[in-house]
């Protein structure tokens, strides 16, 4: 059995240059990016207490061969970590276009700010890599004022379409068989989560492993990880539960929605007298052959 395990570097953190404020940047070396087989704009996962992302810039020849990071506050905050800490800096594969990110502004913001539909919030988010619940600095201010940075704080990100929320039905020591939900609420638990009966989980499916991964944990799940057929039988399920009393049968939706085929139905059932031959497109799918269903 093969593994195949990304590079990684521990470097110390140092502040960011004056021009690197607010723009999401790391600065590495030649040498540290060679060996993360990165470039320049690749985007990197820094873990110090917590994880965060930030885009790869190259470091001036003076912080060459030094073994360092340099960060900005929001970054350092986000990571959990100060100027000297060390982190742990890994290459990111999958990088997933948000569709949509809600943030929240700061509670002493002052409310004759305005924020709604404030150009400044959108053009902040573009091509800034972010994480869920980083703060993300946004340039704010009003007419004829100076305008100054401000921290939003990222607390959902799309696509979460594929979170399964579910209650635990009992505490963790109740269970002689772990459900998905139970096997999420664990994972809480080994984190340092508090978890009891009644508490809401959320997870998204995954294989190999565990089957699960907590939506909530500190580290995000791969994306190649995502157990893909487990949500198309979760998403027929609940298409055969709209269709069956319609008269679908569960192999026809099957062959429509997943094998690309259609039918032909070889009679009007309504007036067979007609013996009018129909021919149904499939759903979801792209006509590519038919079967002759007898009914």
């Amino acid at each position: 059995m093969t593994f195949k395990v990304m590079p990684e570097v521990q470097l110390r953190v140092d502040s960011a240059y004056p021009g690197d404020q607010g723009g999401g940047k790391a600065r590495l070396d030649p040498e540290t990016m060679l060996l993360l087989k990165i470039s320049p704009g690749d985007l990197v996962a820094i873990e110090g207490r917590r994880r965060t992302v930030a885009k790869v810039w190259r470091a001036l020849v003076e912080d060459w061969n030094q073994r360092k990071i340099r960060i900005d506050n929001f970054t350092r905050m986000n990571a959990g970590v100060s100027i000297g800490d060390t982190v742990k800096v890994v290459k990111i594969i999958d990088e997933v276009e948000a569709k949509r990110v809600v943030l929240a502004p700061p509670e002493d913001l002052p409310k004759k700010i305005p924020i709604a539909n404030n150009p400044h919030v959108l053009n902040g988010l573009i091509d800034f890599p972010v994480a869920k619940n980083d703060s993300v600095p946004i340039m704010l201010g009003l007419p004829f004022i100076q305008p100054q940075i401000v921290a939003f704080k990222v607390v959902e990100i799309e696509p979460e379409e594929l979170v399964i929320s579910q209650r635990l039905s009992r505490d963790l020591d109740g269970y002689s068989v772990l459900s998905p939900t139970a096997v999420a609420a664990r994972q809480l638990q080994m984190q340092g989560t508090t978890m009891q009966r009644g508490q809401q989980v959320r997870f998204i499916y995954t294989a190999p492993g565990p089957g699960v991964h907590a939506w909530d944990m500190s580290t995000e799940p791969n994306r190649r990880d995502i157990d893909v057929r487990q949500y198309k039988e979760i998403a027929f399920r609940a298409i055969y539960e709209i269709l069956q009393p319609l008269g679908i049968r569960e192999r026809v939706l099957k062959d429509w929605i997943f094998n690309n085929s259609g039918y032909v139905m070889p009679a009007d059932l309504i007036n067979p007298a007609q013996q009018v031959v129909k021919q149904e497109l499939p759903l979801l799918a792209d006509l590519r052959y038919l079967r002759v269903d007898k009914f």
